[in-house]
């Protein structure tokens, strides 16, 4: 099978592997654990590896390229004096990588390497073969939740004759413990002045700690934990120097291990661990060791270390049994998220493999093979609810003497116990483990947290997420666990806002939002719409195929509660004069629910009802609030609206928040109504409860569609803008009776009520979706809303790879159309041939710097006599005749207040002003901007697949 080739077994393990990799160009990987260790690495140098998080490091926790940077002062260093006979000769595996290019085109032809990967990505070894000298050296990262990190090291006589060397190998760059990571970046040289490095001589173990907590405060502050490191044979030094010596040393002879030991505390500077061996090896021998790394180790702990380590043989022995648990865990792990696959075609069985670990790696897996640990479940009700712990006390106590029962066994009781706010806890309770924020250094803005133990080293359950990453994490985890796809859909639908939006975050304690930080570019506020309407979709279809009944009853049950997200969509008129900013932040209402939620549990953060007590509504309230706010914002024949400041699945189209439209969730939309007609006209009931508000939101879209359910072409611009703000205005007004009072009495909706305006949006829908094929056979993804003096126009964008992927799943093409889709998309400008993908959008060339901000001495004729008053501070020419706008302009807004500041004797007429507007937009086309993706490359910009 093609593709097996690079398959090979170390150890009885199955690897990948590639060779002579550093003449590739330097990638970037994580090496996995079952545990709470975590290691990312470059396949040429740089590390960086801890426990837990970024804070508990052992190597400096740096964005990718420093991790790079720093790979010749930090991580591995081995240095080898071979005897040749006559003369000695030095050995630095993997150096040249970290050296100038003239000495990496210089590269011994004697030298070779290979890098290699298991199959569940918890080892990467590293191997450099030197066939003049018949030596080849390998390291490996790998990790043990008892120790920590581990670097297992082998040195292989692979020559015909015997071999005698003095080897030095370690780590260097170590850091201590509570050194944390905004210290490490912004105060790195004050931190080396606090470093102390221990040796303790009995048990050869090195620590690494602060001769205090790094504070300006004119109090004591001691540091009571180290990081420590011991390796299981050889004579441990912790001397920065040691490599020095060593090279000095073996100008003469061999260097004895001994003669390096060095000294027992190294003060002020930057830590380092070493062993030092003298070896013979005969053809085919080996030798073998390895350096294990923990962090944060108070005394009782380090004391424990110590004792064990007074046997290092059993201590290395216990070392290998625990990294080999962890590799089986791993692995079960995958198994139980249905990752393994045996077939002949290896590559595609592991690339399952991997794909199911990253997911879990978010999204988690259910501890106990899905079964309810009670005293569990006792801690997430004290987490959401703390007035509900008798309640659940005495809910439970019908399951004396056991520990694990079945979801539906806590279900059953809850529903039996007749408390809907107790109901809602064990509906939503989920066992989930190993789930954790993602984050690394290639993406510095999302900090990972992997929390699988408490204070007491006690195994916890939890999950975190942002949303849309844990969501379509639980989407696939839904196939492996059917029964908990209720409690995914009740997460889902518990955490969202009244008006039809979903909080950035959530967490098994609750809901988090965003804060507005005028500091931090990166903290802005506002709802992603996609994820609002795909995510819950894929778990309803699978909910409906598993167990009708649960919908089915839920249409007409109260379980569901909102997220009281402090946030304040504002009115219509203000969408309309500026749809960039239109989010009021209530940060007196976050302080207050973030204060309630500490006191009472993460459930204050739920809206209320009037009486105090958590509000719940009906299955049909929430699967219809989400139809008004996308129906509301609906442009026909353009998309959805994207004015709640946020962009959809690709944050590097964040300029379409504001002014862009959405063809990729109108076709979501369509496949939700399409369901939902399908659930309602299934459903045995003739009406249903919601509240009034929505009841009366509905009903006036329902209305308002019917006066355009006959699309037949695009409307006029004047009919597109009367449209919209129609709806929005209905929008504004179920808002607004939200925002100040909360949900109001309860209202009824008939069956047939719910499947006309269902119908008539679907129709307006699908009319949008079938708008935007394009000539060559695509669809649009995104588009532009383009006002006017009473008018909307659109603005067709280029092609994207989003909106094939959204118009297939949409349920509205039939069998010929998705292959014409398919075709038209391996013929278009988004296939990349040497990968056999799909761009998400065409790679472009971006103008180099002398073809940017060019105006041609033609298209300023009328403004000659602006420029010569203005003295060419807006627009000038240069030496050749050419003019270009002043470099400080970054757009038309910024050139616009600089000329509003302009002495009176220089100011534009508005007749010139307009002039300066349309040349800077023919000059620099901003209107077609649709965010980073279309001016960097990477993280989803041009190139990128």
């Amino acid at each position: 099978m093609a593709g097996n080739e690079n398959f090979v077994k170390i150890n009885g393990e199955l690897f990948y592997k590639i060779e002579d990799y550093d003449l590739m160009e330097d990638f970037f990987m994580t090496i996995t654990s079952s545990s709470d260790v975590w290691n990312f690495c470059w396949s040429q140098g740089g590390v960086t590896a801890g426990r837990m998080d970024a804070n508990h490091a052992v190597f400096p926790y740096y964005t990718a390229d420093k991790v790079s940077d720093a790979k010749t002062v930090t991580g591995p260093y081995t240095l080898l004096a071979v005897n040749c006979g006559n003369n000695i000769v030095l050995w630095e595996p993997f150096a040249s990588l970290s050296s100038t290019p003239a000495v990496r085109a210089a590269k011994n032809p004697s030298i070779s390497r290979t890098i290699y990967k298991n199959t569940n990505g918890t080892e990467v070894i590293f191997e450099e073969k030197n066939a003049d000298l018949g030596l080849t050296f390998r390291y490996a990262w790998t990790s043990s939740d008892k120790f920590g990190i581990v670097r297992r090291v082998q040195i292989e006589n692979t020559g015909a004759k015997a071999v005698e060397f003095s080897i030095l190998d370690g780590c260097q760059n170590i850091m201590p413990a509570g050194a944390g990571t905004e210290l490490q970046n912004n105060s790195s040289v004050l931190l080396d002045a606090y470093k102390q490095s221990d040796m303790d001589r009995e048990s050869a173990l090195a620590l690494f700690s602060l001769s205090s907590v790094v504070s300006d405060k004119a109090e004591p502050s001691e540091c009571l934990v180290a990081n420590t490191c011991w390796f299981t044979s050889g004579i441990t030094m912790i001397s920065p120097d040691s490599p020095m010596k060593f090279a000095l040393l073996a100008k003469n002879s061999l260097p004895q291990p001994q003669d390096l030991a060095g000294e027992d505390v190294v003060k002020g500077k930057r830590a380092s661990c070493f062993v030092c061996k003298k070896e013979t090896l005969s053809p085919g021998a080996k030798e073998c060791w390895s350096q294990v790394f923990d962090t944060f180790l108070d005394s009782l702990r380090v004391a424990d270390l110590k004792k064990l380590l007074a046997n290092r043989d059993q201590a290395a022995r216990l070392l290998e049994e625990d990294i080999a648990s962890c590799k089986r865990e791993m692995d079960s792990f995958i198994a139980q998220a249905d990752g393994m696959q045996d077939t002949a075609d290896k590559m595609s069985c592991v690339h399952h493999s991997a794909n199911v670990m990253f997911n879990i790696m978010r999204g988690g897996i259910f501890a106990d093979g899905g079964k309810i640990s009670l005293e569990d479940f006792m801690r997430f009700v004290s987490q959401r609810n703390t007035s509900l712990i008798p309640s659940a006390e005495k809910m439970l106590s019908g399951f004396a003497g056991k520990k694990l029962i079945k979801r539906s066994e806590l279900v059953d009781a809850a529903q039996k116990f007749a408390d809907p706010l107790l109901l809602k806890l064990a509906l939503e309770y989920m066992p989930l483990t190993f789930s954790r924020r993602h984050g690394d250094p290639s993406r510095p803005w999302n900090k990972f947290n992997i929390k699988l133990r408490d204070e007491f080293g006690n195994k916890i359950l939890n999950y975190e997420g942002n949303w849309r990453d844990i969501f379509q994490n639980w989407e696939a985890l839904s196939y492996s666990y059917p029964e908990y796809t209720p409690s995914m859909i009740c997460a889902f639908l518990n955490n969202m806002t009244f008006d039809g939006f979903n909080p950035y975050r959530i967490f098994r304690g609750g809901l988090d939002w965003e804060v507005p930080d005028p500091n931090n570019p990166w903290a802005f506020i506002g709802y992603w719409g996609d994820h609002q309407v795909i995510y819950l979709q894929k778990l309803l279809e699978r909910q409906n195929e598993l167990d009708k009944d649960f919908l089915n009853k839920a249409l007409a049950t109260k379980l569901f509660s909102s997220a009281a997200v402090p946030y304040r969509i504002k009115d219509f008129a203000s969408i309309l004069k500026n749809p960039r900013d239109t989010i009021a932040f209530d940060r007196e209402a976050s302080n207050a629910l973030i204060k309630a939620a500490k006191e009472r549990g993460g459930d204050a953060k739920l809206v209320a009802s009037k009486d105090g007590s958590i509000a719940l509504v009906t299955l049909t309230q929430k699967l219809l609030q989400i139809v008004i706010s996308k129906a509301a914002n609906l442009v026909p024949g353009g998309g959805i609206w994207l004015n709640t400041q946020r962009p959809e699945w690709n944050d590097a189209n964040n300029a379409l928040a504001g002014w862009g439209l959405s063809v990729v969730t109108s076709c979501y939309l369509n496949r939700y109504l399409t369901f939902l007609q399908t659930l309602f006209a299934q459903s045995q009931d003739k009406s249903f409860t919601v509240t009034e508000e929505t009841a009366l939101a509905f009903k006036a879209l329902t209305e308002h569609f019917a006066e355009y359910e006959n699309f037949t072409g695009p409307l006029s611009a004047g009919q597109l803008y009367d449209f919209v703000c129609k709806s929005g205005l209905i929008f504004e007004k179920e808002r607004n009776s939200l925002y100040n009072n909360g949900f109001g009495k309860d209202a009824s909706l008939t069956k047939d009520e719910i499947l006309r305006g269902l119908t008539l949006i679907k129709a307006a829908v699908v009319y949008t979706v079938r708008l935007n094929k394009r000539s060559d056979g695509l669809y649009h993804s995104y588009n532009v809303l383009v006002p006017g003096e009473n008018s909307f126009g659109i603005k067709y964008l280029q092609e994207m790879l989003e909106g094939q992927v959204a118009v297939l799943s949409s349920h509205l093409l039939g069998g010929k159309e998705c292959v014409d889709l398919l075709k038209a998309l391996r013929s278009s400008r988004i296939y990349e041939q040497r990968q056999n993908s799909y761009m998400l959008y065409p790679n472009k060339e971006l103008p180099k710097f002398e073809e940017k901000n060019n105006v041609p001495a033609s298209d300023v004729q009328n403004l000659k006599e602006f420029v010569d008053r203005s003295k060419g501070i807006v627009i000038g020419s240069d030496q050749n005749g050419c003019f270009h706008f002043n470099s400080s302009f970054l757009n038309a807004r910024v050139m616009q207040e600089f000329i509003q500041n302009l002495p009176d004797g220089m100011k534009p007429s508005a007749e010139e002003e307009k002039e300066l507007l349309l040349l800077y937009e023919k000059t620099f086309n901003h209107s077609s901007f649709t965010g980073r993706s279309g001016t960097f490359y990477a993280y989803e910009g041009l190139g990128s697949i």
